[in-house]
């Protein structure tokens, strides 16, 4: 068998720098070396977010998921991240006055089903409705022509109900 000769361009370093003839067609067909185990990937670590257990699955050391990155790195820059968004809304004041008349003024039964909520206050100790484990935090309209009729629930079921509510 004709061992294979590789060239390179002016400049570029061979990677496989002292592995000769045989060994390195080997090492090219068995790429382990490069891939991690997955054994090493199978430790429970807790999230620095939420502190709840999670098996690691990835190179993700420190975080449940990206949602509790996010959320940590939010909480541990709060100046940094409202200055941004103070900044971006000073840079866009009037478009988003436009936005909001506008909205008000093609979503009437909205605004009045929110000015109504507002003096609805949610009892201290409220359960959420709809997964019976939460304190409830928001109260969610299914039908903003009855504006009375309030569903008290928690941050993770109000998001599930509006995305429930654009798919129709």
């Amino acid at each position: 068998m004709k061992q294979r000769e590789y060239h390179f361009k002016k400049g570029m370093k061979p990677w496989n720098k002292g592995i000769k003839g045989k060994d390195f067609l080997k090492r090219i067909k068995d790429k382990s070396h490069i891939f991690k185990k997955a054994s090493q990937y199978d430790e429970i670590l807790i999230c620095k977010n939420c502190e709840r257990k999670f098996k690691r699955t990835n190179h993700i050391h420190y975080f449940c998921s990206i949602n509790c990155q996010v959320k940590f790195w939010i909480k541990n820059h709060k100046k940094r991240f409202k200055k941004g968004i103070e900044q971006w809304y000073l840079e866009h004041k009037e478009q988003e006055i436009i936005r909001k008349t506008k909205f008000r003024h093609s979503h009437p039964e909205i605004i009045k089903a929110y000015s109504i909520a507002r003096s609805i206050k949610i009892p201290k100790g409220q359960i959420c409705v709809i997964c019976d484990k939460e304190l409830a935090h928001y109260k969610h309209h299914d039908d903003y022509s009855k504006p009375l009729e309030v569903i008290f629930c928690c941050s993770g079921c109000h998001t599930k109900l509006n995305n429930v509510r654009r798919l129709k």
